[in-house]
């Protein structure tokens, strides 16, 4: 083939079929997109497949340079020796000429080993060093060359793509499959209650809690936005609902008639279609994020606790990081691990107030 997708494989067929393991959180996903687009442009005549998990299948499918997706129920059945064996005979069904996977998981190592996969690759360096043991189930290693902290996570992925192709190209942007019709009509269904606001989207909970803001603090700015006329729409995975009400909770009374908790209750396309129709977005780093820069160009700010924006950060001129640039940052403790927790704490309502108050008397000039 013209650009061999893999340099020094020369049985390579012209049209590959190539399949990118990418089971890895929604946001990860979102940004990998990014890397599709690039493998998509270096090897034109490639069959496309990405195997993601369930909650990140509408990220991927719809993509122009994805031909299919294979979902994984993740969590609820990932352990089960017949799930795993049914997943594995569907993908040697698929007789794939290339797997790539990204995660440095075992378990992503075995399905590809056992399917019996032709040419199997793994990007080491991403998420970790990958073992010894998962070492060996793959024909070749490709490593970044430094640490995944370094650079921005999108340069991180398509490195790994560059280095793999052994061949140079501008970095693309992230990309997210646009709202249809429908989603457009159920977003405006669920702004019943704050029709003629402008609006605001907020994420209040992380994916944990060294992520999540104090409570207190997003409700104060939930405070000010209501008091100066915005509406806020709160975003998230059904398992964050609760700790979005108890946010809403600790907010003013006359606040809670201009705040609607949507969390666990929109689609990712829903999602694409309200963050349209806001003025700014304010979250935790988190997985909509991703979504919401891929999908429109409204400003964000994003708060960072024990991750760093220089690799987290929406690669956008309209995304504004609010971090402490703790000393311990970032780190992958867990919250009963960290007593001082600074990289959340000196994080003040103030400072988010500040720079939205900014934003909005900007994107009025």
């Amino acid at each position: 083939m013209g650009n061999t997708v893999l340099a020094g494989w020369e049985d390579m067929p012209e049209k590959p079929g190539i399949l990118l393991v990418a089971l890895f959180n929604l946001g990860d996903v979102v940004i990998f997109s990014s890397a599709i687009g690039l493998l998509k442009e270096i090897c034109p005549q490639a069959a496309i497949t990405v195997m993601v998990r369930n909650i990140a299948v509408d990220a991927v499918r719809g993509l122009p340079e994805v031909d299919d997706v294979v979902a994984v129920d993740y969590h609820s059945r990932s352990l089960q020796l017949a799930y795993n064996l049914a997943l594995v005979a569907n993908l040697r069904r698929r007789r794939f000429d290339v797997a790539i996977s990204f995660d440095g998981k075992l378990r992503s190592a075995l399905l590809l080993a056992l399917a019996g996969i032709r040419h199997r690759v793994a990007v080491n360096g991403i998420f970790g060093e990958m073992s010894q043991t998962v070492r060996r189930l793959y024909h070749k290693i490709v490593s970044l060359g430094y640490p995944a902290e370094a650079r921005p996570q999108r340069e991180n992925f398509q490195n790994a793509i560059l280095r793999l192709c052994q061949c140079s190209r501008a970095y693309r942007p992230m990309q997210f499959p646009g709202p249809d019709k429908g989603d457009g009509e159920s977003a405006e269904s669920m702004l019943t209650d704050l029709k003629e606001q402008e609006l605001v989207l907020m994420c209040v909970k992380g994916t944990f809690p060294l992520k999540t803001w104090p409570a207190a603090n997003f409700a104060g700015v939930m405070d000010w936005l209501a008091a100066g006329g915005y509406g806020v729409i709160v975003v998230g995975a059904g398992e964050d609902r609760h700790y979005a009400d108890q946010v809403i909770g600790l907010t003013r009374p006359p606040t809670r008639d201009k705040v609607v908790n949507l969390c666990g209750k929109t689609t990712l396309g829903q999602l694409a279609a309200l963050v349209g129709k806001c003025h700014l977005m304010i979250s935790v780093d988190t997985g909509s994020v991703h979504v919401c820069a891929a999908a429109s160009d409204i400003p964000q700010i994003v708060i960072y606790g024990c991750t760093q924006p220089r690799r987290w950060l929406p690669d956008k001129p309209d995304s504004y990081p609010v971090c402490a640039w703790a000393d311990c940052s970032p780190c992958s403790k867990r919250a009963e691990e960290c007593d001082a927790a600074a990289c959340l704490g000196e994080i003040k309502t103030g400072d988010v107030i500040s720079l939205a108050r900014h934003l909005m008397t900007k994107g009025r000039e």
